[in-house]
């Protein structure tokens, strides 16, 4: 093969294996997965960290290709569009199966699409359109969490991954003369947003005046990539470093009174989450050095033995076998 196109075979492939490396997913506008017949929903294909601007787009219903283009709209819904859905663009995976649920219930219950720690979620107790209704009960794994009330909506603030669970909401809709009261329900999970942090360090031991380079680490959900994480570090509860977009905090020339038990803090929108504390102790140097010269000294009588032991068993052997070569003699 001629040099130059290797050349370029080369490239194309890492730019490909590059872009690989990029993550689809798939959104919702309104952001429900469950719609009524009639009604008109838009899907996105949003690939992280970038979307280039000649990037080709497939979506996919229970595993079959119907679509091309980043976005897929259904402008009146039929129960036939009820499914899984996905999506690729070039040089990604496919995005993980998004459901979609349309209904001709008289109720139904609509829950985000993704619910993560720390979001302020919103429940919807959507009936029929073109029929009347009046009030709406909540209720979360068979408990009432909210009263019958004239408003359809329920906000959770500040979503913990506790609250997950089956929801469930009651609504009378007039129909048929009179007021009947109808369920519509729902699960929902949430998610982790970012991982507990873990403290580590750069190297151990530490010397005096080293230097040592504390990392926070922290895994964020994929669908979370555009969220701002922020780090703070402690040091025997002392705040040694604010809240800032840093996750590594560095002890220049450390001293003895830099010895003590270290935790970080990670937190992104109203989540905040400590680590385990790790316990960092300063070695002065003249300990150190002291401490070599032991371990030397416990090395060097291990080999003495060792080789005193090789001796002793060496001279009792050969005085054996010269012992039993004066009695063959005899």
């Amino acid at each position: 093969m001629h040099p130059e196109i290797t050349v370029l075979l080369v490239l194309f492939l890492v730019e490909k294996e590059g872009s690989a490396k990029e993550s689809s997913a798939v959104t919702f506008i309104p952001c429900w997965n469950k719609i009524f017949q009639g009604e008109t929903i838009t899907m996105t294909c949003d690939v992280k960290p970038a979307s280039p601007v000649n990037m080709s787009y497939s979506w996919y219903k229970d595993n079959n290709r119907i679509h091309t283009g980043q976005s897929f709209v259904i402008t009146s819904a039929e129960t036939t569009h009820t499914g899984n859905y996905q999506c690729e663009g070039d040089y990604t995976g496919r995005s993980d199966l998004i459901p979609l649920h349309v209904s001709k219930d008289w109720v139904i219950l609509q829950v985000p699409l993704h619910v993560y720690e720390g979001d302020d979620v919103t429940l919807r107790c959507h009936h029929y359109p073109r029929y009347s209704a009046r009030e709406t009960k909540f209720y979360k794994d068979n408990v009432g969490i909210r009263n019958w009330e004239s408003d359809s909506v329920l906000h959770i603030r500040n979503i913990t991954m506790e609250r997950s669970g089956r929801y469930k909401c009651k609504k009378e809709v007039y129909h048929n003369l009179l007021y009947y009261k109808h369920t519509g329900e729902d699960v929902i999970s949430v998610k982790e947003l970012f991982t507990w942090p873990e403290i580590m360090m750069s190297h151990y031991p530490v010397l005096e005046n080293d230097t040592v380079t504390l990392t926070c680490k922290t895994n964020l959900s994929s669908v979370g990539q555009k969220t701002k994480l922020l780090f703070a570090f402690y040091r025997d509860e002392q705040n040694v470093q604010k809240f800032g977009l840093s996750s590594q905090y560095e002890i220049q020339s450390a001293y003895m009174k830099d010895s003590g038990n270290y935790i970080c803090e990670v937190k992104a929108k109203k989540m905040l989450k400590r680590s385990k504390a790790i316990n960092i102790e300063i070695i002065s140097k003249k300990k150190s050095a002291t401490k070599q010269n032991i371990v030397r000294l416990i090395i060097s009588g291990i080999i003495l033995i060792i080789a005193f032991v090789f001796i002793f068993y060496h001279v009792k052997f050969m005085k054996r076998l010269n012992e039993g070569s004066k009695v063959l003699r005899l």
